[in-house]
C-alpha cells in the first residue's frame, strides 16, 4: 500500500507531557485527583494506576488521561528494561480522536486544515507564539 504521509489527512492526535516524580507519589497523586470535578467529562478511575477524562456526548471526542507509564508498559508486557525507564513517570495525555476535534484544534492553533505536514515556517511561528 502506497502512503503520502505529507498529505495524509490526520485522523488522531494524541499529546503528552511526561513528569518525573518519586515512585510511590506517582499512585498517589492518581488517587488525590481520582474525584477531581471536570465540567463535560467523565471520570474513569481504573485499577488505581489510570484516570481518565473522557468528554460527555455521543461520541468520545476528546480525552485527557493522566496514568502511571510504568504500570501501563508493565500491563503491556513491555521489555524489563523499558519498564524500569518507566518508572516514577507520570504521563498527562491529551487525545483529541474525531474529525470534529481535530478541526476545532487545528482553528486553535490557527492551523489551515489538519493535515500530517505543516510547513516550516508555520511551526517555527507556533513555536515562537507568532
Amino acid at each position: 500500500m502506497v502512503f503520502d504521509a505529507q498529505n495524509a489527512r490526520t485522523a488522531r492526535v494524541d499529546i503528552t507531557k511526561d513528569f518525573k516524580l518519586a515512585e510511590t507519589r506517582v499512585l498517589t497523586l492518581l488517587n488525590e485527583y481520582r474525584a477531581f470535578p471536570w465540567a463535560k467529562y467523565n471520570t474513569i478511575f481504573i485499577n488505581g494506576t489510570t484516570i481518565n477524562f473522557d468528554s460527555r456526548g455521543k461520541r468520545l471526542s476528546r480525552r485527557v488521561a493522566l496514568y502511571s507509564k510504568f504500570h501501563e508498559r508493565q500491563n503491556h508486557g513491555a521489555p524489563a528494561e523499558e519498564q524500569e525507564m518507566a518508572r516514577g513517570l507520570l504521563r498527562l495525555e491529551v487525545q483529541h480522536r474525531t474529525n470534529k476535534s481535530l478541526a476545532d484544534l487545528a482553528q486553535s492553533l490557527k492551523l489551515s486544515d489538519h493535515k500530517a505536514e505543516l510547513r516550516q515556517e508555520e511551526l517555527a511561528g507556533k513555536a515562537a507564539g507568532i
